[in-house]
Formats: C-alpha cells, structure tokens, sequence
C-alpha cells in the first residue's frame, strides 16, 4: 500500500509515462513511485492509471490525459490536508473520503475547481473549455481563470468552464448509462481488474 501522507502512482496500467521537471523524456511509471512537485504522469490511449494523494483522496488518470503534480500537504494534527493537480488535457476523477477534512484543488487552463468530499470529474476538452461533473461530492467551487464570481456546482450537477470567463450556471447530469443483462468478462492485470459487460449508452451521459 501507498502511504496516504504522499503523492504516488497507486495503479497503473499500460504503458504510463512520468517525468520529473528536470527530464526531456518520459520513463515508466511503476506502482509505489512516490511524485515530486513539478512531475508529470502522462496516460496515453489505452492505458490507465491512478495517483493516491494526501487524505486518501484518489485520482483516476484516464486515457490521453496528462496530469502535474502542483502540491500537497498533511496536516500531522489530523486537521485535514490539501492537494493540489494540474489538469493538461484529457479527463481524471477524483474521490475524496468525507471526514477526513481533505480537499483536492485542480487547475486547468480555464478554471481552479476545489472538492471536498466525494467524487467529481474534471475533463479538457478541445479548445480549452473544462467541464465539470459533479457525481457526488459535497459541492464543488469553481473559478474561471479570469475575472468572475465563485460558482458552487452541487451534486448531480455539471458545469463548463472556457479559457478567460466564468463558469456557466450548472445544470443536472444526464443519467449515467445502464447495464444490460448479459454475459460477463472478468479480466485482472497487475492487481487491476476489469469487468466487461453491455450497456445501453444515454445520450450526453457525463463520466
């Protein structure tokens, strides 16, 4: 297990790629590497990861998705910590346990987006525009990258953020798609399991 005081790659399948500041070059990234201010995980198409970050908050790296680590810190009173991810492009979930007093900021070119308990998804999408999609979290508060009021996006609601302006007014997520009875694939690599099985695709469903 990965100390919950640290920022490390927790999971990782494919070939994901970290890389400090002072690199030109991506390496592999192995399970247990513990990540400095300033490094980079990149997860290209078919690949997966996930980074455990003070409080026990969890980030999901999804495919063609880069990520830098901005900071993080652990309250050694047990008064909560604070982690901080800069969000390049492609999409990450993150879940923060309740009760813990931990808080994830992610930046991206459009917005600064701050959650505290629960689980939220933050994806850049061509052009710069960041959509936020709050699935369960206590709220999440964004900021646009330039001038513009504070926007609180409740559970169950999303919000898009463009490079230079405010948030939009959240609206509700679409609901998320549902299984099919049918046949079932299991597949376990590297400690990460996978579970195949058809859904019925909803039209404009957030991650």
């Amino acid at each position: 297990s990965v100390d919950s005081g640290v920022i490390a790659v927790s999971r990782r399948q494919g070939p994901v790629g970290v890389r400090s500041p002072e690199q030109d070059s991506w390496e592999p990234a192995r399970r247990g590497l513990e990540l400095q201010r300033g490094w980079r995980v990149d997860v290209p198409e078919g690949a997966s990861a996930e980074v455990s970050l003070p409080g026990r908050i969890r980030l999901g790296v999804r495919p063609n998705t880069t990520v830098r680590v901005v900071g993080g810190s652990e309250d050694r009173r047990g008064l909560g910590s604070i982690a901080a991810i800069g969000l390049e492009r492609g999409t990450v979930w993150a879940r923060a346990p309740g009760g813990a007093g931990a808080k994830l900021t992610v930046t991206t070119a459009a917005l600064t987006g701050d959650l505290v308990a629960g689980h939220a998804v933050f994806a850049v999408e061509e052009g710069g525009a960041t959509r936020v999609s709050n699935r369960s979290a206590q709220a999440v508060r964004l900021r646009g990258s330039g001038k513009g009021k504070t926007v609180v996006v409740a559970a169950g609601m999303g919000a898009v953020v463009l490079p230079g302006k405010a948030p939009t007014t959240p609206v509700p997520l679409p609901a998320a798609p549902r299984w099919q009875p049918g046949p079932e694939l299991f597949l376990a690599i590297d400690g990460v399991a996978t579970i195949r099985r058809p859904f019925t695709a909803t039209a404009g469903a957030a991650g």
